[in-house]
């Protein structure tokens, strides 16, 4: 089974896969895991991926383009794979939901940290949208 996940922090994630249950099955070979930094796909000379909402508001919104040209590019390396956004709003992580992601051939994680993402790009990219916990963890994206 492959994992990618797709973060603007991905240098976060080598320990995870460097200690506990993970780093065992990555050592059997039962899963291969990679992260792509979605500021590789910015546009701009500063990798900017965020923006403020259209028609104003406080807070910021993950820009449509990087986050695209990150799934595209996971989708060269895992074509079958499927799409998962973690957030509060998703459905509940549970073992009938474990079960069921067990036979998806591969996954691309991401979680936006920022007030959301424009509808028009969850409607296109997104599978599934599942709680990346049911308790507060360390900013609240840190996979299940």
């Amino acid at each position: 089974m492959f994992f990618t996940v797709l973060s603007i922090f991905p240098e976060m994630f080598d320990p995870f896969w460097a200690h506990g249950i993970i780093r065992k099955a990555i050592e059997e070979k039962k899963i291969l895991t990679s992260t792509i930094n979605i500021r590789d796909y910015a546009r701009d000379r500063h990798q900017v991926t965020d923006d403020r909402p259209y028609g104003g508001g406080s807070g910021m919104v993950m820009k449509p383009e990087p986050l695209a040209g990150a799934i595209r590019a996971a989708a060269q390396t895992m074509p079958a794979a499927k799409t998962v956004l973690l957030t509060p709003q998703g459905r509940v992580f549970d073992q009938r939901m474990a079960q069921e992601l067990a036979s998806w051939p591969g996954w691309f994680w991401f979680a936006v940290a920022t007030k959301g993402l424009m509808s028009e790009f969850v409607t296109t990219w997104l599978i599934m949208k599942y709680q990346s916990a049911t308790t507060c963890s360390p900013g609240a994206n840190w996979p299940p």
